[in-house]
């Protein structure tokens, strides 16, 4: 009986060690909120600090602020309400004449696999906005996902036949030049010449292409090899690489996101011989909204991983490349 109080005892004074080092916290003597209140305000170090703070989590997180205006002001420059666009990584224009907006609806990720701007497709009301958009960031390459058959979906911005162009209120035009066919069936390349007609003395124009692919849609998706061969063809035109290259749809959200997570992918795998689609996927996920909802569209993604490393001989073992690759 003495030993079985003994232990007891000791097993209380064990308690309330742990409880003592668990709640150190208590020990050390807060002030009052008004108190602290007054001397974080009075001290001006660190209300500039608490400034800084708050600036810096402003930029960082994936406020909405601009896109809620924008839909306030009902400005028909998103293609819908439920369709956000965050601050995170958001494209911001710079104005250059009376009452131009710096709100585009599109994000840019640049990183070392890659530097790309994921854009909506052009309503009516912001085809001078995506022009400017293309200039101001000197975009030599745009990825074209949608087939413009309906200005519903995508305002056509260029025109699929040669010395047609489409211009923009009076300030910026896209004239198309020459339609060229590429091995890939139903992917065409447009050279075209954007011109800015606000600029009226040196160099006011620039060669762009525009890569367009009408085949894939969102009833119809498209196979791993084709979006490898897509990406490839890209791949072959982005001769400065570090130029951000477009890539739209008509939200902005699957096909799009899919094709550059992808080409990120790719680009990985071909310079390290490894990948990282989780975090590729969380790079683009951060700044551009409903990415990667449907399975269907990370299965695509991871497939033409898999397919592009086959390609490359960093798989060997069959059965198990099949065994992947078919992922249900």
């Amino acid at each position: 009986m003495g030993i079985g109080m003994h232990e007891e005892s000791l097993i209380l004074v064990e308690r309330a060690t742990v409880q003592s080092a668990l709640s150190a916290q208590k020990l050390v003597n807060g002030e009052s909120v008004r108190d602290f209140t007054s001397n974080y305000i009075s001290g001006k170090g660190l209300k500039r600090a608490m400034k800084l703070e708050h600036k810096f989590l402003w930029k960082q997180q994936r406020h909405i602020s601009d896109f809620c205006r924008s839909e306030a002001m009902d400005e028909g420059k998103n293609r819908s309400p439920n369709v956000v666009n965050f601050n995170e990584g958001a494209v911001r224009l710079l104005p250059t004449v009376m009452n131009d907006s710096r709100y585009i609806h599109a994000s840019q990720i640049n990183i070392p696999y890659g530097n790309f701007i994921i854009a909506q497709g052009p309503t009516k009301q912001s085809l001078i906005d995506f022009f400017r958009m293309l200039w101001q960031c000197h975009v030599l390459l745009v990825i074209c996902l949608e087939p413009l058959t309906n200005r519903k979906t995508c305002y056509p911005y260029f025109s699929f036949k040669k010395q047609q162009a489409v211009e923009a209120r009076e300030r910026i035009s896209l004239e198309t030049r020459e339609v060229i066919e590429t091995p890939v069936a139903n992917l065409f390349v447009y050279e075209a010449v954007l011109t800015n007609m606000e600029i009226k003395s040196g160099a006011n124009k620039r060669r762009i292409h525009i890569m367009r692919y009408d085949k894939w849609t969102h009833e119809k998706t498209i196979s791993p090899v084709l979006l490898i061969k897509m990406i490839t063809v890209m791949e072959a035109m982005d001769e400065r690489k570090r130029k951000p290259i477009v890539v739209h749809g008509s939200y902005g959200i699957r096909r799009t996101a899919v094709f550059v997570i992808t080409s990120l992918l790719i680009r990985q795998i071909a310079e390290t011989h490894r990948m990282s689609i989780l975090k590729a996927a969380v790079a683009i996920r951060r700044r551009r909204y409903g990415v990667l909802r449907f399975l269907a569209d990370y299965r695509l993604i991871l497939q033409s991983a898999l397919c592009y490393a086959k390609q490359c001989d960093l798989i060997k073992n069959e059965k198990t490349f099949m065994d992947a690759i078919d992922v249900s």
